[in-house]
């Protein structure tokens, strides 16, 4: 009906995207990755062969932050709102991050 197209209004939820990874609970995680990486980088992508992309929810202020992890070329690399395109791309709030990679969240149970 009329009414409800003048009265109803769908209101889009706006994340803004973090310029910097620092507030974010999960940074730590990625910290680790990058120590990982540059300490057994070519081993590491030798084994993964993958470029994923973590879309982290829930940052400081409500902002969202983007993190790539390449462990496909060369000795691999973390980058904070990286370019490049990942294989695959999870998405989830940033405690549940950082409770899925402690091992205090159960991957099966956090989807």
């Amino acid at each position: 009906p009329q009414f409800l197209q003048s009265t109803y209004r769908e209101h889009p939820q706006h994340t803004s995207m973090a310029t910097s990874p620092d507030g974010f609970k999960s940074k730590a995680i990625f910290d680790m990755i990058t120590t990982a990486l540059k300490a057994d980088g070519d081993a590491l992508v030798g084994r993964v062969k993958g470029i994923y992309g973590f879309k982290v929810k829930g940052g400081p202020g409500g902002t969202e932050g983007f993190w790539i992890v390449d462990a496909k070329n060369g000795a691999g690399k973390v980058e904070f709102n990286g370019k490049d395109k990942p294989d695959v791309t999870l998405t989830m709030s940033d405690g549940d991050l950082v409770d899925l990679m402690t091992g205090k969240l159960n991957s099966q149970k956090a989807f």
